[in-house]
C-alpha cells in the first residue's frame, strides 16, 4: 500500500528530475503489467517474458541483464510467465513452460538483483511443477524465512474444467514436504475454477480464485482458509469456504484479486454481448460480505492500488470499455473508500497526461507512489516504444522546485528522527500530521532532530516550511 494526502488538494506536475522535464519515451517495447521499486531502481515486467530496469532519472540501467532487459526463454520451449514478485532484492517469474508433446507445467524462475537468472535457485535457475497433468502457477506468497507457497490451476488435456492446487517450497526453490506431506495438494470445489491467487490470512492463507456459478449464470470470488501444512482451517467462511457472489452475469474473467486490511478488492470482465459488458472493480469486507463496498470502472489492463488511508487509486490502461475500447491519455484516477472520487486529487480525482494528443491510442498500465507522495507512471501506446514520467504535488510557480532539499532518518524510528539539509536552507517551521491529515503537537528545540517517541505506531507527515516553501515526508513511527 501507499501513502496518499489526506484533506487538502494537490497539484501535480512534471517532475524535472526524471527523464527530460518529467517524462521519458524509450524504443523497449515493453508493456509494463507490474513493477517495483528497490534500491532506487525501478523494475518493470510485461509482455509475459520481459523484465526491465530503469534508474530513478528515467535513464535504462545498463547494469541489468543484457544492457538493461532480461528475456526469459528456453530452447525449444514455449513459455509464459503470468507475473512476477519481488522478495528481499530477488525478482520471481511464474507461469508455465512446456516443451511439446509433454503437457506444460507450472514454472518459477529467480533473477538476481543484476538481472541474471539465479542457478543457484531450483534446477539451474528455476522449478517445475509436474502434477501429472497441465499446470499453470498464478500467484505467490513468501514468508519470512524465504520459503513461498504458489497456487496455480490445474486441467486434463482434453478438458476445460481446472481445479486448484497449492505448493510450497523452500527458500532455494525445492519442493517442501512439510505441507501435505508431498509438498503439493489439489483442492477441488466441484466446479470450474479460474485466475487463482494466494495471500498471508493470521494464522493461514487464503486461496482465492473465480468459480463459475452455473445456477446465477455468473461468477463468485472463491476464498479457501488453509494452515501451511495444506489443510482446510473450518474457522473461516463456512467449514473453511466463503464464496461472494458478484451478481454480474456473464463474468468471464478475473485480472486480479488482492487482499488488504480484510477486504478482498477484485478486478474482473463481465459481459454478455458487445454492447452489455465491462471491467470493474470491486471490494468486499470479509467481515461482512452480503454487498459489495463499491463498484468502480476499470479497463482490462488497467492497474490499481490501495492507499494506506483506504483510498484507491487506478491507472487507466488501453483495454475495452465500452462504449470507448481506447484510450488516449496516461490516466491516474483516485477514488474515496466508498468509491466516489476523490476530488482532492489532481483534477476533480484525475490526473491526465496526453503523450501524442489528438490520435495516437496510449495508455497507463502501471503506476508506483513514492513515500514524498510523487508518481511514476508507465503506459504502451500504438506507436512502439514505453512512456513513463514522474509527477509530484509541486508548486507550479516555483521553479526551483527539488524534492531532495530535505530528508529523514532512520525511517521507521522509534526515538530521534534526524532531518537531513543538503542545500543548508532556513526551516522557519516543522510540524507532525498524521494520515487523516490532523496535526499533532511536537516540541522541537533542535530543527536537526525530532523526537517522535511519543507518537504511538504507524504512518506520520513530517512538514517543513523553508524560505517560503512547503515540503512533506512520510516516515513511519515503529
Amino acid at each position: 500500500m501507499f501513502s496518499g494526502f489526506i484533506g487538502f488538494s494537490q497539484t501535480y506536475a512534471l517532475d524535472p528530475t526524471f527523464g527530460t522535464n518529467g517524462t521519458k519515451i524509450t524504443n523497449n517495447d515493453i508493456n509494463p503489467s507490474i513493477g517495483f521499486f528497490e534500491n532506487g531502481k525501478y523494475h518493470l515486467f510485461g509482455n509475459g517474458t520481459r523484465f526491465a530496469r530503469y534508474n530513478y532519472d528515467g535513464s535504462i540501467d545498463y547494469n541489468f541483464g543484457n544492457f538493461g532487459f532480461t528475456v526469459i526463454g528456453y530452447s525449444g520451449e514455449l513459455t509464459t510467465i503470468n507475473s512476477a514478485k519481488m522478495n528481499n532484492g530477488y525478482m520471481y517469474g511464474f507461469g508455465k513452460t512446456e516443451l511439446p508433446p509433454a503437457l506444460p507445467n507450472g514454472f518459477i524462475v529467480r533473477l538476481m538483483p543484476n538481472g541474471t537468472i539465479d542457478t543457484s535457485f531450483g534446477n539451474g535457475g528455476r522449478v517445475l511443477l509436474d502434477l501429472g497433468l497441465r499446470e499453470d502457477i498464478e500467484d505467490i506468497v513468501f514468508n519470512p524465512d524465504g520459503s513461498f507457497l504458489v497456487i496455480g490451476t490445474q486441467t486434463a488435456q482434453n478438458t476445460g474444467s481446472p481445479r486448484l492446487f497449492a505448493a510450497k517450497f523452500t527458500a532455494n526453490g525445492l519442493i517442501d514436504t512439510s505441507f501435505n506431506g508431498t509438498g503439493a495438494k489439489i483442492y477441488n470445489p466441484g466446479e470450474s475454477v479460474y485466475s487463482a491467487a494466494i495471500f498471508s490470512y493470521g494464522n493461514g492463507y487464503l486461496l482465492g480464485a473465480r468459480a463459475y456459478n452455473s445456477a446465477q449464470s455468473s461468477s463468485d470470488i472463491l476464498l479457501i482458509k488453509i494452515d501451511s501444512s495444506g489443510n482446510i482451517m473450518n474457522d473461516f467462511g463456512i467449514d473453511g469456504t466463503l464464496r461472494i457472489q458478484l451478481n454480474d452475469f456473464g463474468s468471464s474473467n478475473f485480472h486480479s484479486l488482492k487482499l488488504v486490511d480484510n477486504k478482498i478488492y477484485c478486478h474482473y470482465y463481465w459481459g454478455l454481448s458487445f454492447n452489455v459488458q465491462g471491467n470493474r472493480l470491486r471490494s468486499y469486507d470479509l467481515a461482512n460480505p452480503a454487498a459489495p463496498l463499491f463498484t468502480i470502472g476499470l479497463n482490462s489492463d488497467g492497474y490499481f492500488s490501495v492507499l494506506d488511508s483506504g483510498k484507491i487509486m487506478t491507472a487507466r490502461g488501453v483495454g475495452c470499455v465500452v462504449p470507448s475500447c481506447y484510450s488516449t491519455s496516461l490516466t491516474l484516477n483516485r477514488y474515496n473508500p466508498d468509491g466516489t472520487a476523490d476530488m482532492t486529487f489532481a483534477t476533480n480525482g484525475i490526473y491526465n497526461y496526453d503523450f501524442y494528443p489528438g490520435s495516437t491510442i496510449e495508455g497507463a498500465s502501471f503506476f508506483y507512489i513514492h513515500d514524498d507522495d510523487r508518481i511514476f507512471i508507465a503506459g504502451n501506446t500504438s506507436q512502439p516504444g514505453l512512456m513513463m514520467l514522474r509527477i509530484g504535488d509541486i508548486n507550479l510557480g516555483n521553479p526551483e522546485y527539488d524534492p531532495h532539499n530535505f530528508s529523514i532518518y532512520p525511517n521507521p524510528t522509534n526515538g530521534l528522527l534526524s532531518i537531513g539539509n543538503s542545500a543548508n536552507k532556513t526551516i522557519e517551521h516543522i510540524a507532525v500530521s498524521d494520515i487523516s491529515g490532523k496535526t499533532i503537537a511536537i516540541k522541537t528545540d533542535n530543527p536537526a532532530t525530532i523526537d517522535v517517541s511519543q507518537l504511538q505506531q504507524g504512518i506520520y507527515f513530517l512538514n517543513i516550511t523553508s524560505e517560503g516553501k512547503s515540503y512533506r515526508l512520510k516516515f513511519i513511527r515503529s
